[in-house]
């Protein structure tokens, strides 16, 4: 039989342990709600930036779609003042000199104009998506 010492020294370790798996208990809790408010904030910030760059990549896209129109309708303007030059005769005359523009024949200057067109509007893609990546590039680097 134990002393009366003996049932108070264990009834105080029976409180200290329940004291101890109650304070485990709090901080465990604590610690798993302070990762949840954590991980929903880096998940609403996540959430903003993909809205910015949705917005951006929007705003790119109107701009390059712009510029491509634009291409289009010089293309199409040239083409209609080239159509007004003389075609190509059979066989093809000479000349000892170096020709200009100007004297271009209408198949040859649309070929030519043509051509141009095409590498103006890859540079214009070109330019689309170096911007697209430094934006978003300089957007999360700026997050980290």
């Amino acid at each position: 039989m134990l002393s009366p010492k003996g049932w108070v020294a264990i009834l105080v370790l029976i409180a200290l342990v329940g004291l101890y798996g109650a304070h485990r208990a709090i901080v465990n809790t604590e610690s798993s709600r302070a990762v949840a408010t954590a991980v929903q904030r880096a998940h609403v910030e996540a959430k903003k930036t993909e809205d910015e760059l949705r917005i951006n990549l929007n705003d790119l896209k109107k701009d390059k779609d712009a510029k491509l129109a634009r291409l289009n309708n010089d293309l199409s303007a040239a083409n209609d003042r080239l159509r007004q030059r003389p075609k190509r005769t059979d066989p093809p005359a000479t000349s000892g000199s170096s020709c200009t523009g100007r004297q271009l024949y209408q198949e040859d200057g649309l070929f030519l104009r043509g051509e141009a067109s095409r590498a103006e509007a890859l540079i214009v893609e070109r330019d689309y998506y170096y911007n697209l990546y430094e934006d978003t590039r300089k957007k999360l680097d700026g997050k980290r």
